[in-house]
């Protein structure tokens, strides 16, 4: 079907892309904890309404994140399946 330089090259590139996109999970990861933090402060001065605020920012955020992580790596392992059984 397809030469072995052709699927090792593709499975290469997958694997860089998986790279770049947990990397960008990672950065979503940095936000959470940003909010988190804020949440964090606003509570210590009282201000009730910016610590909700900031935390329902972070938990949406977070849970962005895990759905993310989860719908990727369904997606990286199912390509990893096909194009294994191509070869």
């Amino acid at each position: 079907m397809f030469p072995k330089s052709y699927i090792s090259h593709l499975v290469g590139e997958l694997c860089a892309s998986f790279s770049v996109v947990k990397s960008l999970i990672t950065c979503i990861c940095d936000f959470v904890s940003f909010f988190h933090l804020q949440a964090s402060r606003a509570n210590q001065m009282g201000d009730r309404a910016g610590a909700e605020k900031n935390a329902r920012l972070a938990r949406n955020l977070n849970h962005a994140a895990v759905g993310l992580g989860i719908l990727v790596y369904i997606i990286f392992v199912a390509v990893m399946v096909f194009v294994l059984l191509l070869y």
